[in-house]
């Protein structure tokens, strides 16, 4: 879903000029929400589906997604058990629902729990969080808008938009991208609909506040643009009106002022973040990936040898990584259109010599090679270990091709070859045999049949 600001429910109240940095998924346009149970989780929902089918004899799906088969035999069960049969499942659902089916509620975090209505956040996975769960307080009894809580409260949102954008910039975490928010209001005399109407609204303030602070935050960090789908608000920012009282306010009403909160759960969403992609990186991946492998061909053992030397070379300063390209064909090179290998081209490119830009076709880098898409973090093992083999065919090849097809005279095999070029080309490899600055001092002992 493409659009002018990024979140689509911000757009009613406030126009912005942000570019779209995300691509999300929703609806998100105001109105257009459906309630949907606040624990979202799909372990949660798988859970629910599950107990459902048992008490009910249901053949509902154990697919883990909200939908309204779904909220349908919630509602079904609820008033089997004479419960407000609004398809949420709420604390007194879950109670009656786990005592039901004799299977409790899997130990996910719930919009409720105590340590969230003591005012701390819960949080599971160390380092890298699998789930987290805040509570936004301090409404008034008909307040909806973020602009006029408490700074402490405020702040809560945009030490959860840090907290999301760190998941998505720390190598090895899934991102916490699918963000959930529901709002709540005590119970009024204006009835469920003026209660529903105020709960909704605090869930989108609070949804519009946390997606400008995720922006930001994102911006801080020189992260423009994300994949599309990577946030998602999914359910919808919705309020649930008076129907899920705190917990604290469950079984007996202790204090109203608590129902009036907005919870907003972080699920993870995606896959992990991968590991920085630098040249240091991947020269240290393939490093340990040689030290149990060989790379692959490897006929005689030797382009093991060989690549690791290059590796242990490459991390140097200074060190000298032109190669002969053996593998370099189907260019132009001067007045020629070569169809073929440049190496063992059947003619003569010059006189006049060739221009240094056509005789860098010839050519190649072992640090251009491995910083190459063919050698990302997410190429497999067995492709890194392929084509480290292909880079060290390819310089074979040209100290190969070069010795046969361009410095030989045509005497020898026939081609007219051009000398001069030749020469240049040979000098790549042959002054640096010894040269422990250049990758050719790799090739002291090579004898071709490799």
């Amino acid at each position: 879903m493409h659009s002018e600001s990024p979140f689509l429910f911000a757009e009613p109240r406030t126009k912005t000029s942000e570019t779209s940095i995300f691509e999300v998924e929703g609806p998100f346009e105001l109105g257009e929400a459906v309630p949907t149970p606040a624990h979202a989780a799909p372990e949660y929902v798988r859970w629910v589906q599950s107990a459902l089918n048992r008490v009910l004899g249901t053949k509902l799906s154990i697919d883990g997604r909200d939908g309204p088969t779904t909220r349908a035999a919630v509602a079904q069960f609820q008033r089997a058990h004479k419960l407000n049969p609004d398809g949420i499942v709420g604390p007194t659902t879950e109670t009656a629902l786990a005592s039901a089916s004799a299977v409790p509620a899997p130990a996910l975090i719930r919009m409720g729990q105590p340590d969230i209505v003591r005012g701390r956040p819960v949080v599971t996975g160390g380092t890298c969080p699998t789930e987290f769960a805040e509570v936004v307080r301090g409404w008034s009894q008909y307040e909806d808008k973020v602009e006029r809580l408490a700074q402490a409260e405020r702040d809560k949102i945009n030490k959860l938009a840090d907290l999301i954008v760190a998941t998505f910039t720390t190598p090895g975490c899934v991102p916490l991208g699918q963000i959930t928010v529901v709002g709540h209001a005590d119970q009024d005399f204006h009835g469920v609909v003026f209660e529903k109407k105020v709960s909704d609204e605090r869930a989108q303030s609070v949804a519009a506040a946390l997606s400008t602070a995720i922006i930001k935050a994102f911006k801080a960090r020189k992260i423009n643009r994300l994949a599309k789908g990577a946030i998602a608000f999914l359910p919808s920012p919705i309020g649930v009106g008076a129907t899920q009282p705190d917990a604290a306010n469950v079984p007996r009403l202790t204090d109203r002022v608590l129902n009036r909160r907005v919870t907003i759960q972080l699920h993870q969403r995606g896959a992990p973040v991968p590991p920085p992609d630098t040249f240091d990186a991947r020269i240290e991946r393939f490093v340990k990936l040689l030290a149990t492998n060989k790379v692959v061909p490897d006929p005689t053992g030797k382009r093991t040898e060989r690549v690791k030397c290059i590796l242990d070379k490459i991390r140097r300063p200074g060190i000298l990584d032109v190669f002969v390209d053996g593998g370099a064909a189907n260019e132009t090179v001067g007045p020629h259109k070569v169809a073929g290998n440049l190496c063992s081209f059947q003619g003569k490119y010059d006189p006049p010599p060739i221009s240094n830009a056509d005789f860098a076709k010839f050519l190649g880098t072992v640090s251009k090679v491995l910083k190459g898409p063919g050698f990302a973090p997410t190429v497999p093992d067995d492709k890194i270990l392929s084509g480290l083999s292909g880079l060290i065919l390819v310089i074979n090849e040209g100290i190969i091709r070069v010795e046969r097809y361009i410095t030989l005279n045509s005497t020898d095999f026939g081609y007219v070859g051009d000398k001069t070029r030749g020469t240049r080309l040979s000098s790549i490899f042959a002054d640096h045999l010894n040269d422990e600055n250049s990758i050719y001092s790799c090739y002291k002992d090579f004898h071709g049949n490799e």
